[in-house]
């Protein structure tokens, strides 16, 4: 910077400082209109009046200390309202996604029936492309320049320009069953004809196809390097996913058969991979290389139906699952041993549905019993090496957070956006609508959608 533009500065912040100590003055004025002009105009100076108001707040006559504490409080909350840098109007009916500078979502049309497809830049909000669909989407995701949300078919386009491309038909039951594998895209039959079909992301083209003759449903298991996992039936079964050709193979006993036949947990909650090696819970937790040679099976730890633990995070050193009946299990990496057990059985904990690990702090998205006909979640801070309960707070169900900013994170309620502080767990309520979807943090921009349109904020430093 110029020495003229470094004066500037300094000229700038002696007046404001000066307009604060001016207007510091003034809280303690006769005139109540005069006091709330004040307390405004600090307000709008924010953080540089901040250290003028904390002395203020420290000596002084009664009233104008509780005054400045008042100012300091909405200085603060201003602060963690951040700063608006464009909101586009529209209602998003999926979560937002975003990918290279942009942002995608479905939000509803003009006639508010069947919705568009929507792509903004990110930093402006300016509208890049946007197509209308014939129902509703769900499952919207980037991959390697293509956009793919599921609408009955599964269907891709390009994720610059909007241009449909190709899409396929999946016959299945509940969710969607498609695995990214590179440029391949790996479907999952989990419906008559049950099996498993690759194609080419690039152009659509079939590359393979893989049935099986029995009765059950075939389900998506994950991916490791080149290949994928999937359960059919009586067997697990490692595909190549450029041929199709299998690998190896587990067959499964009929206490593991049952876990998946039975619907619940989802498969999804069944596998982790790291780098090395895959974890796989049925009645217990398994371990194997990614030749299919087993390492180790884990003590049985299970739930009262009998299943093991759903399998919902992991770190360099413990896999964390949750129980149906209520506890949260750690296993160590390296020989599945108990790393800790926090919960009892048939307490307030009805369900763990999702964890994630954010700054060194496990949280575990939870679902409590059903209260005047509406289910209750909260949010509960682990500690991953112990197990202790750090915090609990009341959290809508959404997709947890996965990254912080300064130590916060930020959850969606039925009555508005928190963010909570990761070391002690204490929720501000910001002054902003209640988010239809969880909120997406990118680097320091919070994107949030809520039933009038979608915002992007400028967080604090």
């Amino acid at each position: 910077m110029t020495l003229p533009g470094v004066l500037l500065l300094l000229l700038l912040a002696a007046q404001q400082e000066n307009s604060a100590e001016r207007l510091l003055r003034q809280l303690g004025h006769d005139q109540a209109k005069v006091r709330e002009e004040a307390a405004r105009g600090l307000v709008e100076i924010g953080k540089p009046a901040l250290p003028l108001l904390r002395d203020a707040a420290k000596g002084g006559d009664p009233e104008t200390r509780a005054r400045a504490l008042e100012v300091i409080k909405g200085i603060e909350r201003r602060i963690l309202n951040g700063q608006d840098l464009w909101t586009r109007p529209g209602k998003a009916l999926t979560p937002l996604v975003q990918d290279s500078g942009r942002l995608y979502y479905v939000t509803a049309s003009e006639t508010g029936e069947k919705g568009k497809l929507v792509c903004l830049d990110a930093a402006t909000g300016r509208e890049e492309w946007s197509t209308a669909l014939a129902g509703p989407a769900a499952d919207l995701r980037t991959h390697q320049g293509f956009l793919h949300y599921q609408q009955g078919d599964q269907f891709f386009a390009d994720a610059r320009t909007g241009k449909a491309l190709w899409s396929f038909h999946i016959p299945f039951v509940g969710s969607p069953r498609l695995e990214f594998i590179g440029s391949i895209a790996v479907a999952v039959h989990s419906a008559w004809p049950f099996g498993v079909r690759a194609f080419d992301v690039d152009s659509g083209r079939p590359l393979w196809e893989r049935r099986h003759a029995e009765i059950g449903w075939s389900l998506p298991l994950g991916s490791f390097q080149k290949a994928c996992l999937v359960y059919e039936v009586q067997k697990v079964v490692a595909l190549e996913s450029e041929t199709g050709r299998p690998l190896w193979e587990h067959a499964l006993p009929e206490d593991e058969r049952r876990v998946f036949s039975s619907g619940s947990p989802g498969p999804e909650h069944r596998v982790l991979f790291d780098d090395r090696f895959i974890y796989f819970s049925g009645s217990r937790v398994l371990k194997w290389d990614f030749q299919g040679r087993a390492v180790w099976s884990a003590a049985e730890i299970k739930n009262l139906n009998g299943y093991g633990p759903r399998l919902l995070a992991q770190d360099g050193k413990n896999l964390y699952g949750a129980m149906t009946d209520s506890r949260i299990v750690a296993l160590t990496k390296e020989d599945g041993a108990q790393a800790w057990i926090v919960g009892e059985r048939r307490d307030e904990w009805t369900g763990t549905c999702e964890m994630g690990l954010v700054d060194h702090r496990l949280l575990a998205l939870t679902s409590l019993d059903f209260s005047k006909g509406e289910q209750k979640f909260v949010v509960r801070c682990l500690a991953p090496d112990t197990g202790k309960v750090l915090w609990t707070i009341p959290c809508a169900r959404s997709p947890l957070p996965r990254h912080s900013f300064k130590g916060g994170i930020y959850l969606a309620a039925k009555e508005g956006l928190y963010r909570a502080d990761l070391e002690t767990g204490k929720a501000v309520l910001l002054d902003r609508p209640a988010p239809t979807a969880h909120p997406l943090l990118v680097g320091d921009t919070l994107y949030c959608s809520s039933s009038t349109g979608v915002t992007a904020i400028k967080l604090s430093e």
